[in-house]
């Protein structure tokens, strides 16, 4: 009896040595294709209940039967099982059908789109081009469903109108709400921000994404992910880019060819009376000096009322050498313009080639619990339009750098600065004015529309004596408010000097499974100085003669005015988030899983301006 109770407890100990060397301890590593770690897998035996999640560093531990496999999965990746070891790194490989369908939400965490009541588009960095667009607005165009997002001038440094939603009057506009790696920013940082540190954009729409965002999300969100180091050894990368971007008149648009104007038999337009220095019947031509056609009754129609021989009355009682005698029914457009009074195709005169250079260098590595990217790059853009109108030269420095402290505690630095210089002149793509700091403005281009008067004969880049432009180029009815914007280049200056700075600040700690926290804090500022210099115009004979000039003076003497800006924008979110699985947490068969979000939210903003004359 003694025998068998001996060897009874020698096979319970044998067993049970047995069932512990069954289930030992199992410790592993989430990486993707690049070896940086995944937080946040899901970990599970495969055919049971036990199960866990890898922690920041990518790490895990669980037990596992000898011969067991373990099924590892994460938002955005696929599925791969493997078998269990002591020590085992499972690297997932993006998938690439599933990227576009996980966004991340307003409280930062992945989540799949299937899942979310709004619309939402994400925008992988190889979708966005880096010529010729020099900014991430300009780059969006066209890229998002169901967006409008259009280009407005064409001019470097002008925002692009976008409008993810309907209009909203009780905003104040259309303008999405901009987060720059989770924090706020004005919406002009998409001029400045570098385009090629951009890892991702996820824009989202629908009405719902306020409930995401806050008020400030009703117009819709875009999100910008800058990229993070590789962990490795360091890598640097080196890029250069140059484009030309050319006016393309596809439909051959452009002002009449053919006139109406009196002409003799060689088809020389003549004028009709004595007048402006010219003899009746006399070709007419442009003033050297003015750069116009003098006279008020040389330019005139065919035909009119006081042209001998009429058999009945004319409309109007109209006179040819008016602009009422258009209204004869008897003029026809027909005739080429030949002689001194050529035709000028002026949207040729105005559009240049305008060349974009970009050039970055970016040196980035990492470690096990650290990585790092340091860029510093530079966009030159000439402008589009005129000659030597000057250009906007944007140089960036970008860093993002994360470290892990100890376990679960990681802190990341996001810096961006810009600066930016643009010499084009006032009235013709220039920043500035009254409230232009605010950001809710372009540019002003006015100066540019007046050629849009100029009759086709004359030619806005033809040049006065002194070699300058005409301020006007009328032709007695003709011509009217025919303002040359290459007077504006011969008599006006401008120097915008701008900095932007923007640094975010992020703390994650994650306690357990289930709890994770979450700081954010970034400020951006912007200090932005214009100087707009009119020239001294009183010897400018087409000046003196049309009492006009550039510039905001009572006079054409000149003038010199001052904008000064400065924005600050600082945003504090700090939010926990808390996660539970029934059936992995509490081992039910209940298909369940919850997520709650306990977030604050703090915002200021800060506006100064200073005016001088």
């Amino acid at each position: 009896m003694r025998k068998k109770l001996l060897w009874s407890l020698l096979a319970s100990c044998l067993f049970f040595g047995t069932a512990l060397a069954q289930n030992p301890t199992v410790n592993g590593r989430v990486t993707d294709e690049k070896g940086d770690p995944i937080s946040g897998a899901s970990v599970q035996v495969k055919g049971t209940k036990t199960g866990t999640t890898s922690n920041n560093d990518g790490t895990f531990t669980l037990k596992a039967a000898n011969g067991a496999s373990l099924v590892v999965s994460a938002v955005g990746y696929e599925v791969k099982t493997v078998a269990a070891a002591a020590n085992v790194t499972v690297k997932l490989a993006a998938d690439v059908s599933a990227l576009s369908e996980v966004v991340v939400t307003g409280s930062g965490v992945a989540t799949s789109r299937k899942k979310l009541g709004i619309s939402t588009e994400s925008i992988g960095s190889a979708k966005l081009p880096i010529v010729p667009a020099a900014s991430i607005d300009q780059a969006l165009i066209g890229k998002i469903p169901g967006a409008q997002i259009s280009s407005v001038s064409g001019n470097p440094g002008d925002q692009v109108n976008i409008v993810l939603r309907g209009i909203n009057t009780v905003q104040g506009g259309t303008r999405p709400l901009v987060l720059l790696d989770g924090v706020e920013v004005p919406f002009t940082s998409l001029t400045t921000i570098d385009l090629t540190q951009v890892d991702r954009v996820e824009v989202v729409q629908g009405a719902a994404s306020a409930s995401l965002y806050g008020a400030q999300g009703a117009n819709g969100v875009i999100q910008i992910f800058t990229k993070k180091g590789q962990k490795g050894k360091i890598n640097v990368n080196v890029s250069s880019s140059y484009a030309v971007s050319t006016f393309i008149n596809s439909g051959n648009f452009g002002k009449a060819k053919l006139h109406g104007y009196l002409t003799d038999a060689s088809g020389n337009i003549i004028s009709a009376n004595a007048s402006g220095g010219f003899a009746a019947g006399a070709p007419l031509n442009v003033d050297p000096v003015l750069g116009s056609i003098l006279g008020s009754g040389s330019l005139a129609y065919t035909y009119g009322s006081n042209v001998p021989g009429l058999t009945s009355t004319i409309p109007g009682l109209t006179q040819n050498y008016t602009r009422y005698g258009i209204l004869d029914p008897r003029n026809n457009f027909n005739k080429p313009y030949v002689g001194a009074l050529q035709y000028h195709d002026h949207f040729a005169e105005i559009f240049q080639d305008a060349t974009t250079m970009n050039n970055s260098v970016n040196i980035n590595g990492g470690g096990d619990k650290n990585d790092f990217s340091l860029t510093i790059s530079n966009n030159h853009s000439n402008s589009p339009f005129l000659r030597n109108n000057g250009y906007l030269d944007r140089t960036n420095i970008t860093s993002n750098i994360g470290a892990e402290i100890f376990k679960g505690f990681t802190i990341r630095s996001i810096t961006n600065i810009a600066y930016s210089e643009n010499t084009m002149h006032p009235g013709l793509g220039a920043p500035g004015g009254i409230g232009f700091g605010y950001g809710t403005q372009n540019a002003g281009v006015g100066q540019i529309y007046g050629f849009l008067n100029t009759s086709p004969f004359l030619s806005i880049k033809d040049t006065v004596l002194g070699g300058k432009h005409p301020v006007y180029q009328k032709a007695s009815f003709v011509s009217v408010n025919a303002g040359n914007p290459y007077y504006q280049v011969d008599y006006t200056s401008a120097m915008s000097k701008r900095y932007d700075i923007i640094q975010n600040f992020e703390a994650n700690y994650k306690l357990n499974k289930n709890l994770t926290f979450n700081a954010k804090y970034g400020i951006s500022y912007k200090n932005e100085n214009d100087v707009w210099t009119y020239y001294n115009q009183s010897l400018d004979e087409s000046s003196n003669y049309y009492e006009s000039w550039a510039g905001p003076g009572a006079d054409n003497t000149g003038a010199i005015t001052n904008y000064q800006y400065n924005l600050t924008k600082q945003n504090f979110t700090a939010n926990m988030v808390g996660t539970t699985d029934f059936q992995r947490d509490f081992g039910l068969k209940i298909p369940i899983t919850t997520s709650t979000l306990v977030a604050f939210d703090y915002r200021k903003n800060q506006y100064k301006e200073l005016d001088g004359y």
